[in-house]
């Protein structure tokens, strides 16, 4: 029997510990196993895994469209970079980001089926041991253990946490304020990812085993993820702010300009904003600033291509 001093001992430790509380005995388990597998080493050896379970009326039996399939993951994946890059500060969709984000939140994946359902696995491309370590050498003093995809996953987690608990007062919600934050490029992704789950006609179920933490789960249904994509598009938040300027090398006003960027290349823009007298006084050859808004479109087949809607003419260049 343990006595006062071994037991106070003992809460003193579980209070100084780092570690998540556990939510369930499969945690527990699973923690008893990650422990084994630790042994003494310096540095995290184990990767996180992902469990992703597709159901309700997409799925027959353990069938499913594998470009439903197939589109589900590929913007997944995009999501899950996009928040890296909105991590690392890059959240305008301008632009691409840094080869170290991409590869750094680069998933895994593989399949299995199961009863009533579609399952697969992810994990992380990156080994723990590179990118947590300083050339291999582990850390003495503040070594890390959580890897970047990690800190990428949950906050895709949190967004869609929030989205679920979306009610009629959209302005002043959680959801709203975790997304403007994130940036457009997170929206964007975020948008067509949920718009995917409604559109296939899936249930979304995504569990997420970080080694040393809880597990991270959450359930979107096929109508929570119409919701949250109707959410964002009807707010706007998957646009971004730019300015556009070159020289004007179609005009119409029946239909959209096409201008010469200064660094080079041809750009569409579309006018629809613009007054009929602005465009009336603009001729091939002018050199000419416009405030638009740039948003992400996804064509057939899933191709991404950036459009242009001009929101103001800001004039000539002086």
């Amino acid at each position: 029997m343990a006595t006062a001093s071994k037991e106070q001992a003992l809460l003193a430790l579980m209070a100084a510990s780092e570690v998540e509380m556990w939510d369930s005995p499969a945690d527990l388990a699973r923690s008893s196993i990650e422990g084994l597998w630790r042994g003494g080493a310096g540095v995290r050896e184990q990767r996180s895994a992902g469990t992703i379970s597709l159901t309700g009326d997409g799925v027959e039996g353990s069938v499913a469209a594998i470009g439903a399939i197939g589109e589900i993951m590929v913007v997944l994946q995009r999501l899950v970079s996009s928040t890296g890059a909105s991590i690392r500060g890059f959240k305008s969709l301008k632009g691409p980001f840094g080869i170290d984000i991409r590869t750094l939140t680069q998933l895994n994946l593989r399949a299995a089926p199961a009863q009533g359902s579609i399952l697969l696995f992810v994990e992380p491309r990156s080994v723990p041991a590179d990118e947590l370590t300083d050339a291999g050498q582990v850390m003495l003093i503040e070594q890390p253990v959580h890897q970047f995809i990690d800190e990428c996953i949950g906050s895709v987690f949190e967004l869609l946490t929030a989205g679920k608990a979306l009610g009629p007062d959209i302005d002043t919600s959680d959801f709203l304020a975790k997304v403007i934050e994130r940036g457009p490029r997170v929206a964007a992704a975020l948008r067509d990812f949920a718009k995917d789950v409604r559109d296939d006609s899936f249930d979304f179920e995504f569990k997420w085993e970080e080694p040393g933490q809880a597990t991270r789960r959450i359930f979107l249904s096929s109508s929570e993820a119409q919701r949250i994509s109707e959410v964002v598009v009807s707010r706007e938040l998957d646009r971004d702010n730019v300015e556009i300027e070159g020289i004007l090398r179609t005009v119409s006003d029946v239909g959209p300009l096409v201008i010469e960027l200064e660094g080079g290349g041809l750009e569409t823009l579309k006018t629809a904003e613009l007054d009929h007298e602005v465009i009336v006084g603009l001729h091939v050859g002018d050199f000419a600033r416009f405030d638009a808004e740039m948003q992400v479109v996804i064509q057939p087949g899933g191709v991404q291509k950036i459009s242009y809607s001009a929101t103001a003419y800001r004039g000539s260049k002086p």
